[in-house]
C-alpha cells in the first residue's frame, strides 16, 4: 500500500496495482478543483446528453468526459438524499446504499459529542458526514474508489481538520479523516463508539442473511466483544443472530413512506435494550417513534369505527402493530389485517389516518356510482388482502369531479369491502 494525501489533508491508502493507476488518477482528478469547470459545460439549459458529451470530449479524454457526465446524472438523483448533492461525488451502487442525510442526522444524535467515532465500511459517506457534524470521526472503507469519494465529500461538506499524528486513530481524534482499509482488522478502543454498514452485496447480489455479510457475522461478533458500543446498519428485512434481540435495541427507520433501514444498537448506544423501536423521519427531519415488544396480539373490532389507521412501514417491519394499537387504543378491522380502527381521532406520526365516509361491498360499479354522486374525481386507491388491481379499478371508475377521497379496498369480517374516506393531516408524535 502507499499513502496519498487528498487536497484537504484526508489520507487515503491506495493499492499499488499498475492496472489501477489510470482509474485512480482519473478519480483523483474528478474530485479535485481541476475538474470543477467541466461540470459547468453540462449545466447549460437545453443541451442534450450527446451535445454535453461532445463539448466535454473536446477538452477531456473519453474516460474523464464519461466521469463528468456520470457525476452530473448521479448528482441529480442524489438531491433527494443530500442537500449539497451538486457539490458531492457518487458511485451508482454506493449512492443507492448510502444513508440519506436526514436519517443519518437522526442516527448521529445517539453518538457522544466531541469524542472520536468510527464509521466503518463508510461507502461514499452518508453516515460519515452526519457523524462529522457532531465531532471527530474516522471513516474506513475497503474500496479505494469509494474511500476517495468519501474523503472528497467530507472535504466539500465539512471543514476537515485532521491532526498531524502518525496513526489514523490519533489523527482522527483532532478532526475528520478517511482511510482505505479492512475495517475488521482495525483495533477499536474498547470505550470508542462505532458505526458499521456491512457489505450486503459481497457475493454480487443483495442478501439479508447476516452470515453472508462482509465483514462476516462471526467477525462482527468478535468486534462487538472487543468494543461493545456500536450501531450496525442493516437492511429492513435482515435476520439478525438469535442473541442480538436480547442484548441490543433493534430499530427500523422509515422516510418518504418506505422503511429504509434497520439498526442494531449495542452498549451505551442502546437506549432501550431488548426492545424494538419504529421511527419515522419526516421531510424536515421531524421524528416520531414508538417502542415496544414485537408481535403483541391485536383485538379485532366488532365493527368499523369512525376512523381508519394505516401503520407506518417502520411499524410493520418492526412487527410493532400490536404495541402501536395498544398505545393508541386501536383495534384491527379484521383478523390479520394491518388496518386499525377507532371511534375517536388518533393522529400520530407513525400512522396515516382517515375519516371514514362510507363502507360498501367491494363492487366497482356501485363504488363508481357512489363517487360520482358525490362529485369525486380524484381518488387515492389503497388495497390490502384483496386481489383487485388499483390501476385497473381506477380505469374502471372513470371518474370526473372536483372533490378528492381515499378508497381502501380490503376485508372486514372476512368479506371484501370498499371504504371511502378522507385523509387526515398527520400530527407530530
Amino acid at each position: 500500500m502507499r499513502h496519498e494525501t487528498c487536497p484537504a489533508g484526508q489520507e487515503v491508502l491506495v493499492p499499488l496495482m499498475s492496472k489501477f493507476t489510470d482509474t485512480w488518477n482519473d478519480l483523483r482528478w474528478l474530485t479535485s478543483a481541476d475538474a470543477g469547470p467541466n461540470f459547468a459545460l453540462t449545466a447549460e439549459a437545453g443541451l442534450s446528453q450527446l451535445q454535453q458529451a461532445d463539448r466535454l470530449r473536446r477538452a477531456l479524454s473519453p474516460e474523464r468526459a464519461r466521469l463528468v457526465l456520470e457525476q452530473t446524472a448521479l448528482r441529480r438523483r442524489a438531491c433527494e438524499k443530500f442537500a449539497k448533492s451538486e457539490r458531492m461525488f457518487f458511485a451508482p451502487a454506493a449512492l443507492e446504499q448510502a444513508t440519506d442525510e436526514l436519517i443519518a442526522r437522526y442516527k448521529a444524535q445517539r453518538f457522544p459529542v466531541a469524542k472520536l467515532v468510527l464509521d466503518l465500511c463508510c461507502g461514499i459517506g452518508g453516515d460519515l458526514l452526519a457523524l462529522a457534524d457532531r465531532g471527530p470521526v474516522l471513516g474506513v472503507e475497503f474500496d479505494p474508489c469509494r474511500a476517495q469519494l468519501a474523503a472528497a465529500n467530507l472535504r466539500v461538506c465539512r471543514a476537515a481538520r485532521p491532526g498531524a499524528s502518525r496513526t489514523a486513530l490519533q489523527a482522527a481524534r483532532h478532526g475528520q479523516l478517511v482511510v482505505c482499509g479492512d475495517a475488521s482488522r482495525l483495533r477499536i478502543p474498547r470505550d470508542c463508539c462505532w458505526h458499521i454498514d456491512p457489505d450486503r452485496r459481497a457475493s454480487g447480489r443483495r442478501v439479508v442473511v447476516a452470515q453472508y455479510f462482509s465483514p462476516a457475522i462471526d467477525v462482527l461478533q468478535s468486534m462487538l466483544a472487543d468494543a461493545p458500543h456500536a450501531a450496525v446498519k442493516l437492511a429492513p428485512a435482515t435476520f439478525v443472530p438469535d442473541t442480538w434481540p436480547q442484548r441490543s435495541e433493534l430499530e427500523w427507520i422509515s422516510r418518504g413512506g418506505e422503511c429504509r433501514q434497520q439498526v442494531a444498537w449495542f452498549g451505551r448506544l442502546a437506549s432501550v435494550p431488548t426492545l424494538r423501536r419504529a421511527t419515522r423521519v419526516g421531510p424536515s427531519g421531524e421524528v416520531g417513534s414508538i417502542v415496544g415488544r414485537p408481535d403483541v396480539p391485536v383485538d379485532v373490532a366488532q365493527s368499523l369505527g369512525r376512523y381508519l389507521h394505516e401503520p407506518d412501514p417502520a411499524v410493520l417491519a418492526a412487527r410493532l402493530t400490536g404495541a402501536f394499537a395498544a398505545e393508541l387504543q386501536l383495534w384491527a378491522i379484521d383478523a390479520g389485517s394491518i388496518y386499525l380502527t377507532s371511534d375517536r381521532s388518533a393522529c400520530h406520526a407513525l400512522a396515516a389516518s382517515f375519516e371514514i365516509e362510507a363502507v360498501m361491498p367491494l363492487d366497482v360499479r356501485k363504488l363508481r356510482q357512489h363517487l360520482r354522486a358525490r362529485n369525486i374525481g380524484n381518488v387515492e386507491i389503497k388495497k390490502r388482502g384483496v386481489e383487485h388491481d388499483p390501476a385497473l379499478v381506477r380505469k374502471q371508475l372513470a371518474l370526473r369531479g372536483k372533490h378528492t377521497a381515499t378508497v381502501v379496498l380490503t376485508r372486514v369480517a372476512g368479506s371484501g369491502v370498499a371504504i371511502v374516506a378522507q385523509r387526515q393531516v398527520t400530527a407530530p408524535a
